[in-house]
C-alpha cells in the first residue's frame, strides 16, 4: 500500500501544477474583458460631466451616460463569467477521465469506471458567485471613487507604484485561482473515490502533509479513518491532503519548517527533514517549543503546553478553527 501512497503523492504534485497552469490560462481569458472595462471607463471619464459623475455614485441613475456605462460594465463581467464557466465545463471532465485511468491502473483494475464528472450546474454556480461578487466590488469602488473625485481607471486597474496590486482585477484573479483550485480538487477527489469504490475499498485514511504549513483542520484529520462514502472533501484551497485505502504505518517525510523544501537551503535540510510513521499530532508533540508556538500562536500554545488544549479541540464540528473566545 506504500506504493499507492507514494504514487498518489506524486500525482497530487502534478495536479497542483495543473491547477497553477489552468488558473493562469483562465486569468488570461479575463484580460480581454479587463481591457474593455478600462476603455469604457476611459471614455466615460473623457465625456462625463458633474451630473454623470453624480449619477455613477447612484449606480447610473439620473444620467444616460451613467446608465450606459453601468449596463456595458455589467455585460462585460457577465461575458467573463460565461467564458470561464465554458472553459471549466470543458476542462474538468477531461481531467476526471485522465484521473480515472491513472487511478484504475494504480489500483490494478482491468477497466477504468466511468469518470465522476463535476456537474456543470455546480461549476456555473461557483463561477457565477465569483463574478457576481466581482461585479459588486467593481461598482462599489467606482461609486466611492466618483464620490471622492478619484481617478476611475486607477481605482479599478490599480497603480504602477503597487504593481496593480491595489486594483480589483488582482483581487478577482486571486479569487479565480481559489475557485479553480476548489473545482479541480473536487473533480479529482470524486474520481478517486469512485475508483476506490469499484476496487472494493470501504474505508480510507486521511493523510495531511507533515510540515508547519499544514492548517489545524487538516492536522486534526491526519491519520483518521473515514467511510469512503462519507469522507470529507478538501476544506480549503491549496489543500495538500490525500485519501488512500485504509492502511497504517506509512513512512513519509516530515519538515519542521514553514518553508517549502525547495526554499530551505541544502545546508539546513538535514536538521529540518526527517521521515516518520507517526501522525501529525504525534509528530507535532516532538517539535521544538519555538516551532510549536509559531504554528499555534501564543495563547493556543500556552493552553497546549499546559495540557488544556489538543489540536482536535481547536477545531469546530464544521471543520473550522475555533476563535480564541470559543476555546
Amino acid at each position: 500500500m506504500s506504493d499507492v501512497f507514494s504514487s498518489v503523492v506524486k500525482r497530487q504534485l502534478r495536479i497542483e501544477r495543473f491547477i497553477e497552469s489552468l488558473s493562469l490560462d483562465l486569468i488570461k481569458k479575463c484580460q480581454t474583458g479587463d481591457r474593455q472595462i478600462i476603455r469604457l471607463l476611459t471614455d466615460f471619464t473623457d465625456n462625463a460631466g458633474a451630473r454623470d459623475l453624480a449619477s455613477l455614485q447612484r449606480g447610473g441613475v439620473g444620467s444616460a451616460l451613467g446608465r450606459t456605462l453601468v449596463k456595458a460594465l455589467t455585460g462585460v463581467v457577465a461575458d467573463q463569467s460565461k467564458s470561464i464557466t465554458e472553459s471549466l465545463t470543458e476542462t474538468l471532465p477531461d481531467l476526471s477521465e485522465r484521473e480515472s485511468r491513472y487511478m484504475s491502473e494504480l489500483m490494478e483494475l482491468k477497466k477504468s469506471p466511468p469518470s465522476e464528472s463535476t456537474s456543470p450546474i455546480f461549476i456555473a454556480a461557483n463561477v457565477n458567485l465569483l463574478f457576481n461578487r466581482h461585479r459588486v466590488r467593481l461598482f462599489s469602488h467606482l461609486m466611492n471613487a466618483a464620490a471622492e473625485g478619484k481617478d476611475l481607471v486607477k481605482t479599478v486597474r490599480g497603480t504602477k507604484q503597487y504593481q496593480r496590486k491595489d486594483g480589483i482585477f488582482v483581487q478577482r484573479d486571486q479569487h479565480l485561482k481559489a475557485t479553480t483550485d476548489v473545482l479541480v480538487h473536487k473533480a479529482v477527489m470524486d474520481t478517486r473515490k469512485k475508483v476506490y469504490k469499484v476496487s472494493g475499498v470501504s474505508m480510507v485514511r486521511w493523510l495531511a502533509t507533515l510540515d508547519l504549513r499544514t492548517c489545524p483542520t487538516c492536522a486534526s484529520r491526519d491519520g483518521q479513518l473515514f467511510e469512503l462514502n462519507h469522507s470529507p472533501n478538501h476544506p480549503h484551497p491549496k489543500c495538500r491532503c490525500i485519501i488512500i485505502p485504509n492502511t497504517a504505518n506509512i513512512e513519509r517525510p516530515a519538515v519542521s519548517d514553514e518553508r517549502s523544501v525547495k526554499d530551505i537551503p541544502p545546508s539546513e535540510r538535514k536538521d529540518k527533514i526527517t521521515r516518520t510513521k507517526v501522525s501529525f499530532k504525534e509528530w507535532f508533540d516532538g517539535l521544538d517549543k519555538e516551532d510549536q508556538r509559531d504554528w499555534l500562536g501564543k495563547t493556543r500554545f500556552d493552553l497546549y503546553r499546559k495540557g488544556r488544549l489538543t489540536i482536535d479541540q481547536m477545531i469546530a464540528g464544521d471543520g473550522r478553527l475555533l476563535r480564541l473566545d470559543e476555546l
